[in-house]
Order: C-alpha cells, then sequence, then structure tokens
C-alpha cells in the first residue's frame, strides 16, 4: 500500500484574469520507505504540491490519499517545514526546537526519538528514547 498516492491533482487559484492553473493531472504514488525529491524553478508548485501532501490545502480536482484513505485535511503522522523560514519559524528558537515543535503534540512514546540541542546547526542531535 503506497503511503500517499495522487491522481490527476488539479489545483488552481482564482486570479484577476480567470482562474491560474498550478498544478494539472498530476499522478504520483510514494511508497513506504521511498525518498522523494521534488524540483523546480520558483512558481512551478512544489510548495503548493506539499501543502496538499500535508492536507493544509484541498486539490480542486483529481484525488490525493494517505495511507489508502482519502485526505480531507491534516493526516496523523504527516508534517512539513515550510521554506519561508522568516515568517514560519519562531526566532526565539533553535532549528531543533523548531523541528520539534511539529511533533510536539505526540506522546514521547509516539515520537519514537527524542531532540536535544548542540551548540550548533551541525552539531544537533537525535537519539532514540531507549538511548536516554
Amino acid at each position: 500500500m503506497p503511503v500517499f498516492e495522487l491522481r490527476d491533482v488539479l489545483l488552481s487559484f482564482p486570479h484577476p484574469s480567470g482562474r491560474r492553473q498550478i498544478l494539472h493531472e498530476l499522478s504520483l504514488t510514494v511508497a513506504d520507505g521511498e525518498v522523494l525529491t521534488i524540483c523546480g524553478a520558483s512558481g512551478t508548485g512544489k510548495t503548493s504540491l506539499l501543502r496538499i501532501i500535508a492536507g493544509l490545502v484541498k486539490e480542486t480536482g483529481g484525488s490525493v490519499k494517505f495511507r489508502d484513505t482519502p485526505l480531507a485535511g491534516p493526516a496523523e503522522g504527516v508534517a512539513i517545514v515550510f521554506q519561508d523560514y522568516v515568517n514560519a519559524l519562531l526566532q526565539s528558537r533553535t532549528v531543533a526546537r523548531n523541528v520539534a515543535l511539529g511533533i510536539g503534540r505526540l506522546s514521547l512514546a509516539d515520537r519514537g526519538h527524542r531532540w536535544r540541542d548542540g551548540s550548533s546547526i551541525g552539531t544537533e542531535r537525535c537519539r532514540p528514547l531507549d538511548a536516554a
């Protein structure tokens, strides 16, 4: 069973000259354990696609499934860190604490890992709970 399955996904927004099409008939399947890279020039819909996959934006056509269930909002276990870090990150937090904010709703047992701050980005570590 795929983790994500998108079929003929459309995304468009109102525009003064009509509707602006962002994504057109996009189909994509992501298997468990698969690593996916989305590349493209600025304004080609990469972030819009991630917002749809995270359940933050509803597609205007097609279908999106998370673990074989139609996606109707943010799915449990799915998180996104936005590329606009100036407005999306809390300036008073370290990188690790900003990332951990997204998993903060989960119990320690469900997290599977505990984040520990290092003194710089290069020294931040993640260690399993049983190693604590």
